[in-house]
């Protein structure tokens, strides 16, 4: 990524996994969330990022357990993507 004064919705949505995983440059991080800060769309798909990761662990440990994702894995995702609906802003 160049070193610029602004990320645009391409770019952040480009970046948004290193980010999440907090594999972004030290110097690209504050850009990255001064952008998250301004642009509500690119919020709501961070969170929706989100829910789908724990989704996605809570399937992995339940895999070698059953064929489908246990009582509390389904909850546990239920309440991330209700959580991010209620909250679409992303505000604490």
């Amino acid at each position: 990524m160049k070193v610029e004064s602004h990320v645009s919705c391409q770019e952040f949505i480009g970046r948004v996994t290193d980010y999440l995983e907090g594999e972004v440059a030290e110097s690209e991080r504050p850009l990255l969330e001064q952008h998250l800060l301004i642009c509500e769309g690119c919020r709501t798909y961070v969170q929706g990022m989100e829910c789908t990761t724990v989704i996605a662990r809570e399937l992995r440990s339940d895999a070698g357990q059953a064929s489908a994702p246990g009582p509390a894995a389904k909850a546990r995702a239920l309440a991330a993507f209700r959580a991010a609906r209620r909250n679409p802003k992303g505000e604490p």
